[in-house]
This record gives structure tokens, C-alpha cells and sequence, in this order.
């Protein structure tokens, strides 16, 4: 360990330096490590937790709902906004960061699939 007197106190050496910095490494790639590790077990924790209380995946869910929801509204009156809204052509730009596809399109996609 090689330390040099100065104007402000000890100073350390670039060979201190350096090995200080490996050490700060070693620390950023255990402790990055040590997170993946955690996520990795909560997934694991999770998945094991749906399929022992028969839960569907979060998409299936949403893709479930979402038939339902339009059987409930082709059921309605012709006349209703929200069976008008299911075949509605919006005009005009939309502002930036709104998705382009409608609920309709979406639906659409996901028959396909």
C-alpha cells in the first residue's frame, strides 16, 4: 500500500485507485447479480402461485374480458353509443403518443391469431 504525503492530506496513488476500482466493480456486478437472482426466484414464486389457484394469464384475462364486453354490446339497441362506438371511423390525426390501432382493429388482430 503506497500512499504520498501532500498539500491535503494522504493522496492516493493510481495503483490504489485502480484496485478500488475493481473492488467497485466487483461490488456493481454482485449486487446486479444478486438482483437477477431475485427476480428470477419472485417469476418462479409467481407462476407457481397462478398454477396452484387456476389463474389465467393476465392476457388471457384481458382478451376474455374484452370478448365479453362486445358480446354485451352488439346485444344492445342499433341506435346506442356504445354499439355505434364499435364501428366508428375516427377523422383526423391523433396526438403523438396515442396508439393508432382501434379497440375494434385490436380485436380484429387478435381473431386472426
Amino acid at each position: 500500500m503506497s500512499t504520498s504525503e501532500g498539500k491535503h492530506g494522504i493522496q492516493w496513488t493510481s495503483r490504489m485507485q485502480l484496485d478500488d476500482l475493481h473492488f467497485a466493480d466487483d461490488l456493481a456486478l454482485q449486487s446486479q447479480t444478486q438482483q437477477q437472482m431475485q427476480e428470477k426466484t419472485t417469476s418462479v414464486a409467481a407462476a407457481s402461485a397462478a398454477e396452484r389457484t387456476n389463474q389465467l394469464p393476465v392476457e388471457e384475462e384481458i382478451r376474455k374480458k374484452s370478448w365479453k364486453w362486445i358480446g354485451h354490446t352488439l346485444r344492445k339497441a342499433p341506435n346506442c353509443v356504445t354499439r355505434q362506438a364499435l364501428t366508428w371511423n375516427f377523422e383526423g390525426q391523433r396526438k403523438r403518443g396515442r396508439p393508432k390501432n382501434t379497440f375494434r382493429r385490436e380485436m380484429e388482430i387478435d381473431m386472426k391469431k
